[in-house]
């Protein structure tokens, strides 16, 4: 593990036994730079926890400029904050009003539940889990605030995207919020197929400051931290902190409850790994009995350490919606690698629609035009580019001069 990694790993802990600033205090000694630690923790989107603690366990340690810098920092993230909590008010009070059912998850909703501080979380977006057959009406309620779909997007476009990718994304007016509807919590392509029914039956009213909100039981919450970061390929260690921070704060979670939805729906495995990486951080996280559970399966621990030391060398972002290993090997049963395999290679997504514009009748033709885009025609552009590249790397002869 790198000094600016493990550094930051220590200082994103939850408040615990067996956590001790003594060790954040002797790594932060032994620093000569702080550029690189702070660039992680920018890079991983922890810097307002990152900052607070040091603001409020090491000041003493800090250069003044970085001191000053951490600052205001953090003075624009608590502003940008407050504005996307004052815009999921104003969605949930609309919503209210037209009798729409959303349950708010991730964003600050999360900060609160897990930080108990809104603002020791890094979002960028506002969340929402609505019933499929509820999602037309929360659509027109956003469109009513000034909400829009990307430009670019036609409607056919749209119309793919809610066949595959289970969520919208659209804009406020000044194009400073951005809200995401989900009906599903994957992508269908990765055959991540939850009992919705049963998740909608266990959401429960929670206060989250002056209202009541409806919210994902926390045993669902933990399944939805798990999916997020395993859809992702756990890109950034702000995901692990998240799942860290929330099993932290609910010690009365109901663990065989957990095990057993996460087998019945093909996910112990990203379950597993999930757990594994917060283990990596604080490990009385999970529960000893929990613990016996997880290393029964020698691929979630393999694929654990894969992504631990992929965090540690710096942030990549996949396309889950390609055809990967990671994909098939972080699902254990054949019959959800097959699905995966087969509705990532035939469902056609926005890119393909885009390219040819059929009428409804012949939407089903998309499927045929994506298996050729992807199989044929995209390779061979990709092979046409690099011989271009290569012929035009040559060193080019000079003519001769004739006496």
């Amino acid at each position: 593990m790198t000094p600016e990694f493990n550094l930051l790993c220590q200082l994103c802990q939850p408040p615990s036994p067996d956590r001790s600033a003594l060790h954040a205090a002797q790594l932060i000694s032994q620093l000569d730079d702080w550029t690189p630690v702070v660039g992680r923790a920018i890079e991983h989107e922890l810097l307002p926890l990152f900052g607070q603690t040091l603001l409020r366990e090491h000041a003493a340690s800090l250069p003044p400029d970085l001191h000053a810098a951490l600052q205001v920092r953090l003075e624009r993230g608590c502003e940008a904050a407050m504005a996307l909590t004052n815009a999921l008010h104003n969605l949930l009070d609309c919503c209210e009003r037209q009798g729409i059912e959303v349950a708010p998850f991730k964003g600050p909703l999360l900060a609160q539940r897990a930080y108990q501080n809104p603002l020791s979380r890094e979002f960028h977006d506002l969340d929402l889990l609505v019933r499929h057959q509820d999602l037309e009406r929360l659509l027109n309620a956003l469109t009513d605030l000034g909400y829009t779909h990307p430009p670019d997007l036609s409607a056919n476009q749209r119309r793919a995207l809610a066949g595959y990718a289970g969520q919208y994304i659209l804009f406020s007016p000044d194009g400073q919020v951005s809200v995401e509807p989900h009906w599903w919590l994957a992508p269908n392509t990765l055959a991540v197929d939850l009992d919705y029914r049963r998740i909608w039956s266990r959401v429960r009213r929670g206060r989250f400051q002056h209202r009541e909100v409806l919210e994902l039981a926390p045993e669902d919450t933990v399944l939805m931290l798990c999916i997020h970061g395993g859809k992702e390929q756990w890109p950034v260690l702000k995901q692990v902190v998240d799942l860290v921070w929330y099993l932290s704060s609910v010690p009365t979670l109901d663990w065989p409850s957990l095990q057993r939805d996460a087998e019945a729906w093909g996910i112990a495995r990203m379950l597993r790994v999930g757990l594994l990486l917060a283990k990596r951080i604080t490990p009385a996280t999970v529960p000893e009995r929990v613990r016996a559970w997880i290393v029964q399966d020698a691929r979630a621990l393999a694929l654990a350490d894969v992504l631990w030391r992929r965090l540690d060398g710096g942030v990549q972002l996949p396309n889950p919606y390609r055809l990967d290993r990671y994909y098939r090997a972080i699902r254990e049963r054949g019959g959800d690698r097959l699905r995966y395999l087969w509705r990532t290679l035939s469902t056609p997504r926005a890119v393909h629609v885009g390219l040819l514009d059929l009428p409804l009748s012949l939407h089903w033709l998309y499927s045929s035009v994506k298996i050729i885009h992807d199989g044929l025609a995209l390779p061979l552009w990709k092979l046409l580019r690099q011989v271009s590249e290569v012929i035009g790397s040559q060193p080019k002869i000079a003519p001769k001069k004739h006496p």
